[in-house]
């Protein structure tokens, strides 16, 4: 599994984690620039969590950060522009 990705000059840690009895698949830490994701996820609904969250991470190490975008919006970008990337690549299914 992956441990960690580049992001503009920027090392994102990757930690897996049984998540299955929170609300959420995983979560972009910016604080400490780490993506949780659930270790109970597999294939393409992992897969599509992981660039949910990657997209979350660019957010977070790019000059975005700065632009005073709400989580609500941050969050709906988020899933539109990973969906987006997702079908475009045929990494996985829109739900």
């Amino acid at each position: 599994m992956i441990k960690s990705l580049k992001i503009a000059n920027h090392t994102v840690k990757v930690e897996m984690k049984d998540l299955s009895k929170t609300d959420y698949d995983g979560r972009y830490y910016p604080k400490e620039n780490k993506m949780v994701l659930d270790s109970t996820q597999k294939g393409k609904e992992a897969d599509a969590t992981m660039l949910h969250e990657f997209v979350h991470a660019i957010f977070g190490n790019t000059s975005l950060v700065h632009m005073n975008i709400s989580e609500d919006a941050q969050e709906a970008l988020a899933h539109e522009i990973s969906e987006a990337i997702a079908l475009n690549f045929k990494l996985t299914q829109r739900k």
